[in-house]
């Protein structure tokens, strides 16, 4: 997989929850901010971050992790913006990782 699918915006959060769920992460800044990042290649990536900002107005931020690869983390650092991809992702989801989900619930319940 090197490119985002062409697929209906139905379905396209449930592959972007799949990609999050195996190669990203959700994490605290201080205890009171939540970020998250997602690792992958450098095409997919950018394609996705031009989706997040076209349709749900969230600026992202990248780095390459290795100078030898096309390895890119994408990184949502707005709080605000990481809780509006969050919640994209898991509206109405009937299949996601226990694991990440329960961090994203546990965040939300806590008033992070």
């Amino acid at each position: 997989m090197s490119s985002l699918p062409s697929l209906s915006s139905s379905l396209l959060y449930h592959f972007i929850r799949a990609i999050f769920e195996n190669y990203g992460r959700i994490y605290l800044v201080k205890q009171k901010y939540i970020n998250v990042s997602i690792n992958f290649n450098e095409q997919f990536i950018q394609e996705l971050r031009n989706y997040l900002k076209q349709n749900l107005n969230i600026d992202t931020k990248h780095y390459y992790r290795y100078s030898h690869t096309n390895t890119v983390q994408m990184m949502i650092t707005q709080s605000c913006s990481s809780k509006i991809f969050l919640n994209w992702l898991y509206f109405n989801a009937n299949y996601y990782m226990a694991r990440k989900y329960h961090m994203y619930d546990q965040m939300i319940q806590n008033g992070v």
